[in-house]
């Protein structure tokens, strides 16, 4: 499967709203980790969205493990100022060392592409990758 690359990621903080929440401020490609509060979102700008996505967010087993599923909500746009909800497959938890990696599929996603997480406690997330299906 062939990597998907983003141009730029972006962080909500308090997004009450995933269909309008609008992005402050866009940080270059290479996400570092961070904490996911409840009703956050990560915003990414695909490089190419392909027809079929698979996405893959490795989180840290001690904030991961316990987390119903689904572990994020999937939205996509094609400028960062507007959203709408895509289906995903359901969501798939493997362990990898100190790491769980989720996993889903979507269909359809436009050049931005919107994860809300709406649990609690925050979640540690170390790394989100894109990949064509």
């Amino acid at each position: 499967m062939p990597q998907i690359g983003y141009r730029q990621w972006a962080l909500i903080p308090l997004d009450t709203d995933p269909a309008t929440g609008q992005v402050q401020a866009f940080k270059p490609a290479m996400m570092t980790a961070v904490a996911l509060d409840q009703n956050t979102s990560l915003v990414f700008q695909l490089t190419r969205p392909p027809a079929r996505l698979l996405i893959q967010v490795e989180v840290t087993v001690l904030s991961g493990e316990g987390r119903s599923l689904p572990l994020l909500e999937v939205f996509t746009g094609s400028t960062g100022e507007g959203f709408h909800p895509l289906e995903s497959t359901p969501w798939e938890k493997a362990q990898d060392g100190l790491y769980l990696l989720f996993s889903t599929q979507v269909r359809g996603p436009e050049r931005f592409l919107k994860l809300l997480y709406t649990q609690h406690p925050a979640l540690v997330v170390n790394r989100v990758q894109f990949f064509s299906v």
